[in-house]
């Protein structure tokens, strides 16, 4: 635990880790785990956003991270007005694989940006073989795997548990940018203000959604389209194939038809 607390303090200090490899040896136990500021986990690298001017700042792990098939237990996060907020809150050209989260317990509010069980902010980056399962609140651009992912790849990964934020909600992703999800399922309750969706709240029009599940009991929102894979998506449905949807999930609490490729 101390060496992974060690690695964000060292990539929040600029140090990226270009292409070093990191492999996880041991299960890890978070219960009770302070980074000193009463508010838990200190995610490993930043993403300010900046209101007022749109500008984003990124501080981010660039490594390659094996989880070796561990399972990291009880991360807690308690961080209000923070942007990429997760196990990592921002990576950049990095490959994180192998790792499994379990009884999760994450808070941010409205003013935060990018909130995710492993990633906050993904960039460029490929997610494989992982999995989060528990409790995951965010604001804007929520995900029980990843909050937003720009010009990346998610093969193989699941989540379990309940997601809720503002807008987009997802229960993979809150906002999927010009990247591809495959072989991935949700199985969370996902509950949103706008754009909620089973497995992805807002995606691009390049983005691509294959071969996954949205198994999600309910999916719920109180504004904007909440939907059974993506919540809001106004792009050709070719774009997301194979895709299939629990038959008995319910939107704002009403049943719907769950075709095949049906993803509204």
């Amino acid at each position: 635990t101390t060496d992974l607390a060690e690695l964000a303090r060292r990539v929040n200090n600029g140090t990226d880790y270009e292409d070093t490899y990191f492999k996880l040896t041991t299960n890890l136990d978070l219960s009770g785990w302070d980074s000193g500021d009463g508010r838990g986990w200190i995610p490993i690298g930043k993403y300010v956003y900046i209101l007022e001017t749109g500008e984003r700042i990124y501080t981010s792990f660039k490594g390659k991270f094996d989880g070796n098939n561990k399972v990291v237990n009880k991360l807690t996060i308690n961080r209000f007005k923070e942007n990429g907020i997760g196990l990592f809150g921002c990576v950049d050209n990095a490959e994180i694989k192998n790792i499994g989260l379990i009884n999760v317990d994450i808070t941010s509010d409205g003013a935060s940006f990018s909130t995710g069980g492993l990633v906050g902010q993904s960039l460029n980056s490929q997610i494989i073989n992982c999995f989060v399962s528990g409790y995951i609140r965010g604001g804007l651009s929520v995900g029980g795997l990843v909050g937003g992912n720009d010009n990346g790849s998610i093969t193989n990964c699941y989540t379990l548990g309940q997601v809720r934020g503002d807008s987009p909600v997802g229960g993979l992703v809150g906002y999927l940018y010009e990247s591809t999800i495959s072989y991935s399922y949700s199985a969370c309750w996902v509950n949103g203000r706008d754009y909620a969706g089973g497995l992805v709240g807002i995606d691009s029009e390049k983005s691509k959604i294959v071969n996954s599940v949205a198994a999600n009991p309910s999916v719920s929102g109180s504004g904007m389209t909440p939907n059974r894979i993506v919540g809001g998506s106004g792009y050709p449905s070719e774009r997301e194939k194979n895709n299939y949807a629990n038959a008995d999930m319910q939107i704002n609490y009403f049943a719907m038809d769950a075709d095949i490729n049906q993803n509204y």
